[in-house]
């Protein structure tokens, strides 16, 4: 693991072939980055919750991804939001609070990219734990990943009509 990380490091993005191959390193790099900080900081509870010097932990600038220190932030936004229009990656960055989906058990790869992502999605659809129908309230459930970055799914036709073509429960898509 250590050796994956230093190689991030001096990664070289722009030198890959194919955005595909870009995006699945940068998912790649965030999320190992997102392991290491959970161990290196000894976090047992919520990533939420750690502050070291007045910085949370996706704020804090400790990361080198291609010869630059970066935080958790840096990486999502500024690289991975702001260059490609792709909501699936909320389906695959892995924020390690119990709201967020599983690391994948494999690494995401640029020539299979965009079926590790479809599958991604698909998981997080069908997962109760982000998408559900509240019997009690009459109303749909969803992962606040969905509210704090609706607006990833604008140029799809937003995120409920996004996720009712990934969900299994037929009923439930017909809701959305």
């Amino acid at each position: 693991f250590r050796t994956y990380l230093k190689q991030l490091g001096g990664a070289e993005p722009d030198k890959l072939a194919t955005d595909d191959e870009r995006l699945a390193l940068l998912c790649n790099a965030y999320n190992a980055f997102v392991v290491n900080g959970v161990i290196t900081h000894k976090i047992r509870d919520s990533v939420n919750d750690y502050i070291e010097n007045d910085t949370g932990f996706f704020d804090l600038k400790e990361h080198i991804f291609a010869n630059e220190t970066l935080s958790l932030n840096d990486l999502e936004h500024g690289m991975i939001r702001e260059e490609y229009d792709e909501p699936r990656i909320h389906m695959a960055l892995v924020c390690a609070a119990i709201s967020c989906p599983p690391l994948r058990p494999e690494a995401f790869s640029g020539t299979r990219l965009n079926a590790q992502l479809t599958d991604q999605a698909r998981l997080f659809a069908n997962d109760p734990k982000h998408v559900r129908y509240d019997s009690e309230e009459n109303a749909i459930r969803v992962s606040r990943i969905l509210q704090w970055y609706g607006e990833d799914w604008d140029d799809h036709g937003g995120y409920l009509p996004w996720l009712a073509q990934r969900v299994d429960d037929v009923r439930l898509a017909e809701m959305m």
